[in-house]
């Protein structure tokens, strides 16, 4: 009896090591597809009533749908520094737009390369740059300029190549991202013959009080043009989205991948006094993001989960489903005791630009304004969800415990000397900035 009670627990020690696990070739996948700008209210299945994302869609009926899942920064570098490395910004030390993820971060990509898995990322955006640092534990070949190419043909190709073996692939698309350019056949949503009052067209980039300037198309000034446009960019990105997932199916990969698709971050469409921008302000609509996971093992598990979850719990997701032990320098929590109600995730997002910080818990979100304006925000999500009615002159007992949690968290992100951007030097790339509405 002694003897095969010491089998068994050998067998059980190796069966949660991960090198058994790694060795093991039916290992599930990674698919990460991530949209650029997309807000989630924008969504069929988040409840919009137009019909931008039926792909999208599909893929949250079939797997696990987060409500509320919340961006470490309002703008792309950091977002997914945060992400795929699982720290805050006081270890991964994206703050700014143009800052290098340093090489001494350790990333999901690199993780999963070291674990034998094959690693692809495709997209046409710049801020994810060999130069910048993103390049990661991806192929060498990784990151090339896929502009005005046909990033899920790409994708759909290295797929059939390596179908065989066990991927990370990354497809990035920049569609909804400002400027507005939907493909004709999906420019459905807006109604050339609305006119509404004009805004006015300003030279700043963040879309401060009217329509930037780089944005501007056919002398139009009104804003449900232009949010027709956006939505006629989130069908775009839908229609490749769904080529992808059908081509998934055809490959057979679907059932053995491991399918997320989310936001870096959201965009102001004029609800906080900013139009057609993103990065400077922690409203919901530019922190608060779509974050679907669909893999085979979870469709008995219910479609909604409604607590907060934040995207730097990603990674650790993804290497708890692999059965993979979580670096301990990764700062982020799995979620798949949330997702297997298991238990429950109390857990306290952060997210911040170089001027503002903010942290959001249990309903409520505190914003703190840094350099201009300094004060904070106070906003009961629950009853107030667009963030319009300040109540931190009240005396709720929230207020002092997020604003001691959030001055806390800016003790240890705000450095003595902030990080030294990377200077841009690349004509192309100052062109393509300058597109982007990042420069003008």
């Amino acid at each position: 009896m002694k003897f095969k009670v010491s089998i068994l627990l050998v067998i059980v020690v190796l069966l949660q090591t991960d090198d058994v696990f790694c060795q093991n070739k039916s290992s599930p996948n990674v698919i990460l597809i991530t949209v650029d700008a997309l807000r989630p209210d924008h969504l069929g299945c988040y409840g919009y009533a137009k019909n931008t994302s039926p792909n999208i869609d599909k893929l949250a009926k079939e797997g696990v749908l987060f409500t509320q899942a919340i961006s470490q920064a309002p703008y792309t570098a950091a977002s997914f520094a945060a992400t795929f490395t699982s720290t805050f910004p006081r270890k991964h030390r994206v703050i700014g737009l143009n800052e290098r993820l340093n090489k001494d971060n350790l990333t999901l990509a690199e993780i999963l390369r070291e674990k034998g898995f094959a690693t692809k990322a495709i997209t046409s955006n710049f801020i994810l740059s060999n130069a910048l640092g993103f390049n990661q534990g991806f192929e060498p070949q990784e990151f090339k300029d896929y502009e005005g190419k046909d990033e899920t043909r790409v994708a759909i190709n290295w797929l059939k190549e390596n179908k065989d073996k066990r991927l990370l692939l990354w497809v990035h698309y920049m569609e909804p991202h400002a400027p507005y350019d939907p493909l004709p056949e999906y420019n459905i949503f807006v109604n050339s013959n609305d006119e509404f009052a004009a805004l006015p067209i300003v030279e700043n980039e963040i879309g401060e009080d009217g329509i930037p300037k780089f944005i501007v198309r056919n002398n139009r000034r009104d804003l449900n043009y232009y949010i027709g446009l956006y939505d006629g960019e989130i069908r775009t990105a839908d229609a490749n989205i769904g080529r992808l997932l059908k081509e998934l199916e055809r490959l057979e990969l679907m059932d053995k991948s491991i399918v997320i698709l989310f936001a870096d971050h959201g965009e102001e469409l004029g609800d906080h006094g900013f139009y057609f921008a993103h990065g400077t302000v922690l409203y919901d609509s530019s922190v608060r993001v779509p974050l679907i996971i669909k893999f085979k093992n979870f469709v008995n598990n219910p479609e909604i989960i409604y607590p907060q979850v934040r995207l730097l719990d990603i990674s650790p997701t993804i290497l708890d489903i692999l059965g993979f032990k979580i670096p301990v320098g990764m700062q982020g929590n799995s979620l798949l005791p949330l997702i297997t109600r298991r238990a429950t995730l109390p857990l306290l997002a952060y997210s911040y630009t170089a001027n503002r910080f903010a942290v959001r818990f249990k309903g409520y979100k505190l914003i703190y304004n840094h350099h201009e304006n300094p004060g904070f925000e106070l906003y009961d999500l629950n009853s107030d969800p667009f963030e319009r009615i300040n109540i931190m002159n009240g005396s709720l007992p929230i207020a002092q415990i997020l604003k001691k949690k959030l001055l806390e968290e800016m003790q240890r992100v705000i450095p003595k000397e902030m990080p030294t951007p990377y200077i841009v030097e690349d004509e192309e790339i100052i062109k393509r900035m300058k597109s982007l509405g990042y420069i003008q």
